[in-house]
């Protein structure tokens, strides 16, 4: 039996690795392309007017130094974390002169306002670039909650422990008194990414809605601003594979794309990077390059009494309710154990990067704009808005309607499905009779539906971390803060305290045999691409 089992783990891996191919379209070469820039080590290059080169801030100089773990594209351990410093509150008291609270961030903690003068709560905290007075706020930062934060050779969760807990920072006039934090993000593997990119929206939905029942258990989905589901990222910030590699090039290596701006360095606002470092189709190969990465496999047992404990672990594993959160396929993603949902972890995961709004998407039928191409009455040329409306469906009767004001909606409408477009000429008759002009217009039908936010912590909920490859994948948690599986489990609260506290109340033996059986999730054992020797290389500039 347990032969049979690895064999269809086998074919199932085999198959997903031919699916992603075939879906993904790309040639051979664009892949070879893709590893390329994936293993490059870009060079940075002092800031300058120009700005060209790496930066300026970023956190390496490579994919392939943070994703190692197991091969090219596997997790990556603490000395690769990406950091943000964070206030949960702050006191200003201005009883000297007529310097306004922007007044004072912009001297004391720059990035703590944005472009527009607004004032954020969160700021990126970069390991890498900047200027030489960035160098030295970054460090005066971090080292208030970690005094090692640089040494690149600490790779304990001590370290990160020390920066989950909160300081007092009062700026020198004393004006300003913040309460902060420094968080950080433990370097996710990539293998396997091609199936999640494929896993249907409609899937994760119907996760979701077999958890509304459920006594514990309330997965939400990542529902992004455009009506799309996420499902890359910590907080399934991102919808697609593309958008999480472009969002990687520019957030962690500092390279300018075309449509996301590179993170700035807050002593240095008006410093701006003339030039693109990195193109769409680059983007595109790199990547197909981590679509094709293989997915992880499971190691078989060694003998029949090992394949017993296996067994045993599977089946504690079930019932204690760690399969809830963890479900073992979704989609094309077999073996992934994961829902792919947002669930709330407690506050012990406090993270001010907050989850994705919850947004309700609830259809409300059809609308179709006509777009005027040529319109002639009388021979004078007039213009109008035009807007259809039906209450279902694109095929019955329009009615016209004469705009006479914007139109208003309590939420804003969001775009379902692919328009479908009707090129007609209308006949629109003159008031008091007699010939008339002729309306060319291209009707757009679209699905549309309301967005409704609905509350939830956002601050404490995370995306249901796939259990793919987690042997070869430490540390654990969203911060790497725990160095092995079983002070993960410990670290569930929130929704899954319950299941934690199921876990921790089975006998010694059942524990070992649950983490038996999640020590065979192992990273790939085919078509794994060696890393290479020298990925450690730093060709980097501080100043």
């Amino acid at each position: 039996m347990l032969s049979q089992m690895n064999r269809i783990s086998g074919w199932l891996t085999a198959f997903g690795f031919l699916l992603v191919n075939s879906a993904s379209g790309a040639t051979p070469e664009q892949r070879a392309r893709g590893q390329q820039l994936f293993t490059q080590d870009f060079v940075a290059t002092p800031l300058n007017e120009n700005g060209d080169g790496l930066g300026p801030l970023f956190n390496h100089t490579s994919c392939v130094a943070c994703h190692h773990a197991g091969g090219v594209g596997g997790a990556g351990d603490n000395r690769f974390n990406a950091r943000t410093f964070a206030v949960s509150a702050l006191r200003f008291s201005n009883r000297k002169d007529n310097q306004t609270l922007t007044d004072v961030l912009k001297t004391f903690a720059p990035g703590f306002v944005s472009s527009d003068g607004q004032v954020v709560n969160t700021t990126a905290m970069h390991r890498r670039g900047g200027s030489a007075a960035y160098s030295q706020l970054r460090h005066q930062t971090i080292s208030k909650f970690n005094p090692h934060w640089a040494d690149d050779s600490t790779n304990r969760s001590d370290s990160v422990h020390a920066e989950v807990s909160p300081q007092q920072i009062t700026d020198p006039t004393g004006k300003l008194t913040m309460t902060g934090h420094v968080y950080a993000r433990n370097t996710t593997s990539l293998f396997g990414t091609g199936l999640i990119d494929m896993v249907p929206d409609s899937v994760i939905l119907q996760q979701c809605k077999s958890q509304q029942r459920h006594p514990e258990i309330h997965g939400r989905p990542g529902t992004l601003a455009d009506g799309r589901i996420g499902k890359f990222g910590w907080r399934a910030n991102f919808a697609t594979l593309a958008e999480f590699t472009e969002n990687a090039c520019v957030n962690e290596l500092g390279l300018q794309s075309k449509s996301v701006a590179q993170p700035k360095d807050m002593t240095q606002p008006s410093y701006l990077n003339s030039r693109m470092d990195i193109d769409d189709d680059s983007i595109q190969q790199m990547t197909s390059f981590i679509a094709a990465l293989p997915s992880p496999s499971r190691l078989p047992a060694y003998d029949s009494q090992h394949a017993e404990e296996l067994a045993t672990g599977e089946a504690r594993f079930n019932a204690v309710g760690c399969a809830v959160c963890h479900t073992p396929t979704l989609g094309p993603a077999a073996g992934i154990y994961s829902d792919l949902l947002l669930h709330d972890m407690g506050p012990n995961s406090l993270d001010y990067n907050t989850a994705p709004l919850y947004r309700n998407n609830i259809e409300i039928g059809y609308e179709t704009v006509a777009e005027i191409q040529q319109v002639t009455y009388y021979g004078r040329p007039i213009s109008m808005d035009v807007v259809f409306r039906s209450a279902r469906s694109p095929n019955r009767e329009f009615i016209f309607e004469a705009p006479q004001r914007s139109p208003r909606s309590v939420t804003e409408p969001v775009k379902i499905g692919r328009a479908d477009v009707v090129v007609e000429d209308i006949v629109v008759p003159p008031k008091g009779g007699g010939s008339g002009g002729r309306l060319e217009i291209k009707r757009i039908h679209q699905r549309v539906s309301k967005s409704e936010v609905i509350p939830t912590n956002f601050t404490q909920e995370w995306r249901t971390a796939p259990l793919w490859g987690l042997r070869d994948s430490a540390p654990y948690m969203h911060d790497g803060r725990a160095e092995t599986v079983l002070e993960a489990i410990s670290m569930h609260g929130g929704e899954s305290e319950k299941t934690r506290n199921r876990f921790f109340a089975l006998p010694y033996e059942d524990q070992m045999a649950v983490l038996a059986f999640l020590e065979t999730f192992v990273a790939p054992t085919k078509g794994v691409i060696p890393v290479p020797k020298d990925f450690t290389r730093h060709s980097v500039s501080m100043n």
